[in-house]
């Protein structure tokens, strides 16, 4: 069994080359100066709504499912963030395959929503790190989703690793 204090380490590196690669990538993307399309308030509420009901929705219909998935981030954070990591790239490539088809489109749409809405279940775990109460830990997991999406660089890279954690550890609790 690993100390605690090398897969730590371990989850810095990683994570400190993952913010690398997002971040470099999305700069490089920037235009120099661009007039936001909305604002902040609206970007920060829509995605604090939008959390809201998709944790609701994870609380309310699948408590036993969300509450192992949690635990298993938890137990298991470096594992969980790197089949996240991995299950992202390959729904990458697949969504960009199926949307070369009219018909792939109808599988990629549905796809990418429940990936939506598992990636969430980093957000609750995150979450639940300040409270026990589930309905606290809904709307701390709602805030933070709309400060992530707010916060330049650092708010979409945080998010990111959230959703991978989220996504890793949906895939692990059904294997």
């Amino acid at each position: 069994m690993r100390s605690p204090i090398r897969q730590y380490a371990q989850f810095l590196l990683v994570m400190t080359a993952v913010s690398i690669v997002c971040t470099t990538s999305v700069a490089a993307q920037q235009p120099a100066l661009s007039p936001r399309e909305f604002s902040l308030f609206t970007e920060f509420l829509v995605a604090a709504v939008f959390s809201a009901v998709v944790s609701t929705g994870l609380v309310k219909i699948t408590p036993a499912f969300t509450r192992d998935s949690i635990d298993l981030i938890r137990s298991e954070l470096l594992s969980t963030l790197w089949y996240g990591l991995a299950i992202s790239l390959a729904l990458i490539i697949v969504c960009l395959i199926l949307f070369i088809t009219v018909f792939g489109i109808l599988l990629a749409i549905p796809l990418i929503l429940v990936a939506a809405i598992y990636a969430h279940l980093g957000y609750l775990m995150l979450a639940r790190q300040f409270t026990k109460s589930w309905t606290w830990a809904i709307v701390i997991a709602s805030i933070l989703s709309g400060v992530f999406t707010i916060v330049p660089i650092v708010g979409p890279i945080v998010g990111s690793i959230l959703a991978m954690l989220g996504i890793g550890a949906t895939y692990q609790h059904v294997r």
